[in-house]
């Protein structure tokens, strides 16, 4: 009986040693797994952050050009409405001329 107790202690000392190294390899090809993971992971979020750059320098380029254009069609119409008033100014002239004019011949 005593040395069916010892082999039996020794069996189970060997399958749990067994099972010990399978859940050890186990364990480690898990833990590999998740390195993979969460490598790749890393390397989503570089890309999308490097298309977030790309996005960003895009809205400035498009918000600077927005301004130039802005400034550029302030000055036309600026230039518009001054040569307006001159057209106006002259036509005011012209006719202030031809009172002037119109009233001299007249006295």
């Amino acid at each position: 009986m005593e040395e069916i107790n010892t082999n039996l202690k020794a069996t189970l000392n060997h399958h749990s040693f067994a099972l010990d190294i399978a859940w050890l390899k186990h364990e480690n090809l898990y833990r590999e797994y998740l390195t993979d993971c969460l490598n790749k992971q890393q390397e989503l979020v570089k890309e999308l952050q490097q298309k977030v750059e790309d996005c960003r320098a895009k809205v400035i380029q498009a918000h600077q050009e927005r301004l130039i254009l802005e400034k550029l069609k302030d000055k036309s119409s600026q230039r518009y409405q001054l040569e307006e008033d001159k057209k106006e100014q002259l036509q005011i002239d012209e006719v202030g001329r031809n009172i002037f004019v119109y009233r001299k011949r007249g006295s």
